[in-house]
């Protein structure tokens, strides 16, 4: 700053006074970190709101389907497991007039024998229908079980790999993953004459993954672009259960190369809500 006198003559020397403005509180440091964590916890609740809307899309989903799978069975109880039986004791009574020893007697028997014990086994798919599946129990074993009872018909290498990370898995998407699995399975020993399958089934922090690999025959034409005959349903079939779960399901196949299905279900929807004391 410089003075005048008249303003013809003017001071030599300079003088300075420091002026400070402060900072308005919505300009400062602590302000900014405050607005960015208010605006971190806003996405966080947005998206912890998202998982649980699509969570419970879910659950409403299967509740749905469970309800249908429970009037299916009592329909088939009520009609055509009966229906079975009835015929059955018909038989029975129609052949009683026979000689034990007479060769049609016997054969007829035979049939019966093995009529009665399909029936029995139909009757056990229904009360698993209708009551699901049992607790805590492990999907490699089950699906360890299922392949060694495929092997007995169509005989190849067979082994199940887990990472013995066992998590609970909750029921429905345990009944939804070993029907994938199982399709899978049942059109590798079935179709891709493979000389070797494979199932990986792996406990992951992310997710729960379920691969099936054979070495056989492969399928000439990706799966997205459909088969004809009774493949185009099976895999129709796995990707609704897929979908139907929240899951992602690939299946990669070349001719010649083989085949591998990949079940891939995120954790939040796979696994059982530990329970806190």
């Amino acid at each position: 700053m410089r003075a005048s006198m008249n303003r013809r003559s003017w001071t030599p020397s300079l003088a300075s006074i420091p002026v400070v403005v402060d900072s308005g509180f919505f300009q400062t440091l602590w302000f900014n970190l405050l607005c960015a964590s208010l605006l971190l916890v806003c996405i966080l609740v947005m998206l912890r709101r998202l998982i649980s809307a699509s969570n419970e899309r879910v659950r409403l989903r299967l509740l749905a389907r469970h309800a249908k799978r429970d009037r299916i069975a009592r329909e088939l109880h009520d009609t055509l497991l009966q229906g079975v039986q009835g015929l059955i004791l018909r038989i029975h009574g129609a052949i009683g007039a026979l000689p034990n020893d007479h060769p049609v007697s016997l054969s007829i028997q035979h049939t019966l024998d093995r009529a009665e014990e399909a029936l029995e086994e139909d009757r056990k798919r229904v009360s698993e229908l209708r009551l699901g599946d049992p607790p805590n129990q492990d999907l490699a074993c089950r699906l360890a079980e299922l392949g060694m009872q495929l092997k007995l018909d169509y005989p190849c290498k067979f082994r199940v790999v887990s990472n013995r990370e066992n998590r609970k898995v909750t029921p429905q998407v345990s009944e939804q993953a070993y029907g994938i699995a199982g399709e899978a399975l049942l059109n590798a020993f079935k179709h891709a004459h493979a000389g070797e399958i494979e199932v990986e089934v792996s406990y992951g922090f992310r997710h729960l993954r379920i691969h099936v690999r054979d070495d056989g025959l492969g399928m000439s034409r990706a799966p997205a672009d459909g088969f004809g005959g009774t493949m185009n349903w099976d895999i129709a079939g796995m990707r609704e259960r897929a979908e139907h779960i929240g899951a992602e399901l690939t299946i990669a196949s070349a001719v010649e190369c083989g085949t591998e299905v990949v079940l891939s279900v995120p954790s939040s929807i796979a696994y059982l809500r530990r329970q806190c004391t």
